[in-house]
């Protein structure tokens, strides 16, 4: 009596997991499609921008001829749709006043920036991050963004490369498209980007260390921050494609994560990615 009651209590734990899961992508199912393009005040198109939510796992991006389309599930019907683009003032728009074919125009944003000078007779390079890694410890290089906690010996410091290890890939061939992002500490979180610039690269990813160079941007950085870094799917048009990076656990080290450029930042406690990144001061 007691295993008959064990499998009947079983099967409707497995029908209940069925349905929830079946309610999850009825939910997600798009009723409101909006396209358009994202251009600046002379019609420029803008690629790479951010389009979606605030602090919900839900976006897309434009791709480099600054188009773009989203799906929208009824949930989001109500909400704002918000234009983020390094350089560009914010755009928000109701959802339920956009529709198909329209035209985003971003006006460019003025950054104060701290001037700073590193001289020459004073340079001095410190590499920082993680080595280790584990073919067993990683994670997919999807639709995410991840980041890392660094603080230099001395500050300014200039980032010059940025290393990733990638466990396996499943195209040794390929470009792809990452961007780097620099953001402040807030409440030991990942804050607002401080650098105010788009920093895209292109590079031919292969199994195993893969150099970013971050010298061209000119990045200066004057407190302790969080260095992240995407791979950009929407743009590469190659969904199916996938790779690994490398990690490693250990303690008291921490990852941060997010699904989207709106979402809301993770933190993992014991694990973090094996990156190192090398700067000058």
């Amino acid at each position: 009596m007691k295993r008959t009651l064990s499998l009947c209590l079983a099967a409707i734990l497995v029908n209940f997991a069925g349905l929830s899961q079946e309610m999850d992508k009825a939910e997600n199912v798009p009723v409101k499609t909006i396209s358009g393009r994202v251009v600046d005040v002379e019609g420029k198109a803008l690629e790479y921008v951010n389009i979606g939510i605030q602090r919900k796992d839900f976006g897309t991006m434009s791709f480099r001829d600054g188009l773009f389309e989203l799906g929208i599930p009824h949930k989001h019907l109500t909400d704002t749709l918000t234009f983020s683009h390094l350089g560009f003032e914010k755009v928000k728009l109701p959802i339920a006043g956009l529709t198909s074919n329209e035209t985003i125009v971003m006006f460019s944003e003025t950054y104060s920036l701290t001037e700073v000078t590193i001289r020459a007779s004073q340079v001095k390079r410190q590499k920082m991050g993680i080595t280790m890694h584990s073919p067993f410890v990683g994670a997919t290089a999807k639709h995410n963004e991840w980041a890392v906690y660094m603080k230099p010996r001395k500050f300014p410091a200039k980032p010059e490369l940025l290393n990733i290890y990638i466990n396996w890939i499943d195209d040794k061939n390929d470009s792809v498209y990452f961007r780097v992002n620099f953001y402040a500490v807030t409440d030991s979180m990942p804050g607002e980007n401080v650098t105010g610039k788009n920093i895209v690269i292109r590079h031919l990813i292969q199994r195993g260390w893969n150099e970013l160079d971050l010298r061209p941007f000119n990045v200066y950085l004057t407190e302790e921050f969080f260095v992240s870094f995407e791979w950009l799917t929407d743009l590469d048009q190659k969904a199916s494609r996938s790779f690994h990076y490398g990690a490693a656990l250990i303690r008291p080290r921490k990852m941060y994560i997010r699904n989207t450029s709106f979402g809301t930042w993770r933190k993992i406690p014991g694990a973090v990615n094996t990156m190192t990144l090398q700067v000058v001061y």
